[in-house]
């Protein structure tokens, strides 16, 4: 069977199960006060599937040390990101003791000896040894997320949350047939209420954009109240990533054939990773798309297209059909399609990029008739949101989101991913429409990408848009 994303994490989800066992079965067996040391990949500590280990974990105790390996070759023949941590059951949490190995480091008896160093000198005001950091952080106490970062950065991080409650729009949600005005920010998903420890039984089910959310009672009845959290890019945006065909070769259309009209007719436009920059789409590629194709005798009248998807039918007859009985010229997950065609402006995103050496992530602005395949993430702006799309498309190429995505956003050894749940928490500033001042940011900051998508990009405009966006984040 030929592995795609979803199989590769439907096995990872499946190697969690297996962790969540072990590890529970350790703390069941664990006196107060016992401490344990594992070494173990570091997906567990982000992943929402594995949320119950570190529900688990945190109900009996607390992570006492933790040294983070990154990248560094652990195991002989294992490319993984590997951790090492102390767990001690007692609900009595003290901080953390953290110690950041960069991953250009081999693990050798030098490293090992710097290691020990920088933990006896947890304390100390320098927080680096030859490379290594080392800090003390506040023990964690939800089951989202864990990011292990010194004081600094999560100041820093507070700081935009804090800053993207600033203007908090008004929106229609359905409840009970009738419709209400109620702050974005009250919009909560069930990963929310767990986070905020809020039960379900204190909120209304309401609807909005076509998606259920919670609210809470209390919240409904009050004019004004404080923001249960910061604005989103979920809030703002729908996230979807790209259809899957299971295997891109085969329906990639070959350049070298001649193909006739009417078989050009079942082409569509895909923009793929490698046509993505930052701010600008350069490129696309021709796939071909004949799902409404009912029978192969009808394949037959395409006769260039059937040659081609001829060659690849053993294996486009082996792929993961996500438990669906499909042809075999058939594209096998059209996740989003609806998405993509709906939208003539779209922000695409790679759905993984490399940010520990670019320094850079690459949101793109994408209009027209274009679809995207699993290599990308697709980014709409809500129609019940009033600032432009590039307004949007500018924040998220900003250094201040880069910042955030770093040090707050799923990553893994450098490699940071974009899917919909780590895309959705993206903090955004939204404009205060009252304020003329803020006002002439958003139509200065939109101005600055029309002269990029129209001449491409450049250092001299970059830096205006950054200053813009500097002065609404208050950074």
């Amino acid at each position: 069977m030929l592995i795609d994303d979803d199989s590769l994490r439907n096995r990872l989800n499946g190697l969690m199960d297996i962790l969540y066992a072990f590890l529970l079965k350790c703390l069941d067996r664990l006196e107060e006060n016992g401490e344990l040391i594992f070494i173990t990949p570091t997906f567990w500590t982000e992943t929402l599937h594995a949320s119950t280990i570190r529900k688990e974990m945190n109900e009996n105790g607390y992570l006492d040390t933790v040294i983070l390996l990154d990248e560094a070759k652990v195991f002989n023949n294992v490319s993984s990101t590997i951790m090492i941590f102390k767990f001690v059951k007692n609900k009595n949490k003290k901080e953390m003791n953290v110690v950041k190995i960069p991953k250009t480091k081999k693990i050798d008896k030098e490293v090992l000896e710097n290691i020990t160093s920088c933990l006896s000198k947890i304390n100390a005001k320098k927080q680096e040894i030859n490379e290594i950091s080392f800090f003390k952080q506040n023990a964690f106490t939800t089951n989202d997320s864990w990011k292990f970062n010194p004081s600094h950065i999560i100041k820093k991080i507070e700081s935009i949350k804090t800053i993207c409650k600033k203007f908090i729009p008004d929106v229609g949600v359905e409840l009970h047939e009738k419709i209400l005005k109620i702050p974005i920010t009250d919009l909560l998903k069930n990963e929310d209420l767990k986070e905020l420890k809020i039960d379900k039984v204190q909120c209304f089910k309401v609807q909005y954009n076509k998606k259920w959310y919670f609210v809470k009672k209390i919240n409904v009845q009050k004019t004004k109240h404080l923001p249960l959290r910061y604005v989103r890019l979920d809030d703002i945006a729908d996230i979807g990533n790209g259809m899957v065909s299971g295997l891109d070769k085969a329906f990639q259309a070959n350049p070298s054939t001649k193909f006739l009209q009417n078989e050009k007719n079942m082409f569509i436009k895909v923009v793929k990773s490698h046509s993505l920059e930052k701010f600008v789409t350069v490129g696309e590629t021709q796939y071909i798309f004949v799902n409404n194709i009912e029978n192969e005798k009808n394949l037959k009248k395409l006769k260039n297209i059937h040659n081609q998807l001829l060659q690849y039918k053993t294996e486009l007859e082996k792929r993961y059909d996500y438990g669906r009985k499909i042809n075999w010229w058939e594209w096998v997950f059209l996740r989003n399609k609806k998405l993509l065609e709906d939208n003539d402006e779209k922000i695409l995103v790679p759905c993984k990029e490399r940010i520990n050496k670019k320094r850079f992530v690459r949101f793109s602005y994408c209009k027209g008739n274009y679809y995207a395949t699993q290599d990308v993430t697709t980014i709409v702006k809500k129609p019940q949101i009033k600032e432009n799309i590039k307004y949007i498309l500018a924040i998220l190429n900003s250094k201040i989101i880069f910042f955030w995505i770093e040090h707050q956003g799923l990553s893994r050894g450098g490699v940071a991913e974009f899917s919909e749940r780590p895309l959705s928490k993206i903090p955004i500033r939204l404009i205060d429409w009252n304020d003329p001042t803020e006002v002439k940011i958003h139509t200065n900051i939109v101005r600055l990408v029309d002269q990029i998508l129209e001449t491409g990009n450049s250092e001299k405009i970059s830096a205006k848009i950054e200053k813009e966006i500097v002065t609404l984040y208050e950074i």
